[in-house]
C-alpha cells in the first residue's frame, strides 16, 4: 500500500494537475509533427505552439554538404571539398568524406580531421558516429548505470533505465517496472543561454543546438539591439531625431529619424521633359516614360475554378525605343503609382527577333519562363516611330474592379505608362479598360 501511495504521488508530480478540462498538451513531444525541418514545435501552457521558424542548417563550413533529415534535424556530409591532397597543399582544407570527422585539411599528402566527440555523458545511450549526420544516440542498457525494464524490480525507484529507445524521454524505474519519462517527459537540452538558440531534442541526434537569435531588427533609428544570455534580444537606445538614416527605400528620398523610426518625403522624379510621364514605384525606383495611346487593357476576374486573365494592346512613339533583346530584358508592371501589384519579368534571350529587329516575340503557354505571361509582341523601331505592345496572360494575384489601373513596359532606361479608365461588365466579371 505504501508503495502504491508512493506512485500515485510521484506521477503527481510530474505530470501537473489542471482544474476544469484539460490541456491540449503537457510536453513538446505531444507537439511534435514529426518534422525537425520546419522547427521545432513547443508545449506553452498547455497548448502547441507552431515553430518560430524553419532549422538553418548552413554549418558555414565550404567543405560540408548541409541538408536535413526531417527526423533527424541537420546533417552535413563532409563531401563538398577535395579527398586528395597533392605536394605542397599542407594546410589546406579537404575533405575525408565522412561527418565523422571535423577540421579536415592536407598533411603530408593526406586529409587528416580530428574525431567528432559524440559522448553525451548518458549512460543510457550508446553513442556512435554516422557518415553523414554526424553524432547519434541509441537508447540502450548499459548495467549497472541503466537498467533494462526486467531489471527494475531489484532497484530503487527512480533508476535510469531504458524505456522506449528514444533518447530524448529520460526513463525511470517504478514499481518494479521502467516508465517511460518518468523522471522528467523529454530530455532537457536548454543550456540557459538565449542568445545561441533555442535548443531542442532530436531522437536520433540526441541534443541539437538551434540557430542564434537574431536580436537586429534593420532599423538604425531604435538603436543597436543587443542580446543577453539570461533574457534574450534587448532594445537599443533610440538615435536622436533628424539623424540622417536610410529606410530602404527607392520612392523616399532625404531620410532622417523621428521617434526612433526612419521616413523620408516621396522622392521627386520629374524632370525637365514635358513629353514623358515621371513617377517612382518601389521596385524600380523613378520611371520617366513615354505615354501610350491608344491603349486597351481586359481584366477577367478570377473565379473558383479558372485563374485570372489578362490583355492589352498600346500604342506610343518613344524618344527612346524599347529594346526587350537587350541586357535587362523586358518588365511588364501592374501598378498604382506607388505600389506593384504584379510585375513579370522577359529575360532577353527569350524573344524570338523578325523584321530586321523591328519585331520581339515572346511565347510560352504554360507562363512559367515570365510567371503569368503567356505571350508578348513588341513592335520598335528608331526614336520617335510608332511602337507597339501587346500581351496576354494570367494574374497571379486577385483582382478585383476599380475605376482606373496603370501598367507599364520597360526595358532599360526606356518605357511607356497608360493609365486607364475602367468599366465593369453587367455580371462583374470582367474588367474593360482603355
Amino acid at each position: 500500500m505504501l508503495r502504491s501511495l508512493l506512485a500515485i504521488f510521484v506521477l503527481a508530480l510530474v505530470v501537473p494537475a489542471f482544474a476544469g478540462p484539460p490541456p491540449t498538451c503537457v510536453s513538446d513531444a505531444q507537439c511534435a509533427d514529426d518534422d525537425l525541418c520546419n522547427g521545432i514545435e513547443r508545449c506553452v501552457a498547455g497548448t502547441c505552439t507552431p515553430p518560430n521558424a524553419p532549422l538553418v542548417c548552413d554549418d558555414g563550413d565550404a567543405c560540408t554538404a548541409d541538408s536535413c533529415d526531417p527526423g533527424a534535424g541537420c546533417a552535413h556530409a563532409d563531401t563538398l571539398c577535395a579527398a586528395t591532397c597533392g605536394p605542397g597543399d599542407d594546410g589546406l582544407r579537404c575533405s575525408d568524406g565522412t561527418a565523422c570527422t571535423v577540421g579536415d585539411t592536407c598533411s603530408g599528402g593526406a586529409c587528416v580531421g580530428s574525431p567528432l566527440a559524440c559522448d553525451d555523458a548518458d549512460p543510457c545511450t550508446v553513442d556512435s558516429c554516422n557518415v553523414t549526420l554526424g553524432c547519434t544516440y541509441v537508447e540502450q542498457a548499459d548495467p549497472p548505470a541503466c537498467l533494462t525494464s526486467a531489471q527494475c524490480a531489484s532497484v530503487a525507484d527512480h533508476t535510469p533505465c531504458v524505456g522506449d529507445g528514444d533518447p530524448c524521454t529520460l526513463d525511470g524505474c517504478l514499481e518494479g517496472a521502467c516508465r517511460i519519462g518518468l523522471n522528467q517527459i523529454v530530455r532537457q537540452c536548454a543550456d540557459g543561454d538565449y542568445c545561441n538558440g533555442d535548443e531542442f531534442c532530436s531522437s536520433v541526434k540526441g541534443c541539437e543546438p538551434a540557430p542564434p537569435l537574431v536580436c537586429d531588427d534593420g532599423d538604425t533609428c531604435n538603436g543597436t539591439e543587443t542580446c543577453i544570455p539570461a533574457s534574450g534580444c534587448a532594445a537599443g537606445v533610440p538615435e536622436p531625431d533628424d539623424t540622417p538614416c536610410d529606410d530602404g527605400l527607392n520612392c523616399t528620398d532625404g531620410d532622417t529619424c523621428t521617434a526612433g523610426s526612419c521616413s523620408g518625403p516621396p522622392l521627386d522624379c520629374a524632370d525637365a521633359d514635358l513629353t514623358t510621364l515621371d513617377f517612382c514605384i518601389e521596385s524600380t525606383g523613378c520611371l520617366r516614360c513615354a505615354p501610350a495611346s491608344p491603349h486597351t487593357l481586359g481584366i477577367r476576374f478570377a473565379t473558383a475554378t479558372k485563374p485570372g486573365k489578362f490583355t492589352l494592346s498600346a500604342k506610343f512613339t518613344p524618344a527612346t525605343p524599347l529594346t526587350p533583346t537587350g541586357p535587362g530584358g523586358l518588365d511588364l508592371i501592374f501598378h498604382d503609382d506607388t505600389t506593384v501589384v504584379q510585375a513579370t519579368h522577359v529575360p532577353p534571350g527569350a524573344f524570338t527577333v523578325s523584321g530586321g529587329g523591328k519585331f520581339a516575340r515572346f511565347s510560352d503557354k504554360t507562363g512559367t519562363v515570365a510567371p503569368g505571361l503567356e505571350r508578348l509582341r513588341v513592335k520598335s523601331g528608331v526614336p520617335f516611330s510608332r511602337h507597339q505592345v501587346t500581351a496576354r496572360g494570367s494574374l497571379l494575384v486577385p483582382f478585383s474592379h476599380q475605376l482606373t489601373r496603370r501598367f507599364t513596359v520597360r526595358t532599360g532606361s526606356a518605357c511607356m505608362t497608360a493609365l486607364v479608365s475602367c468599366k465593369a461588365n453587367g455580371s462583374g466579371t470582367n474588367d474593360r479598360c482603355q
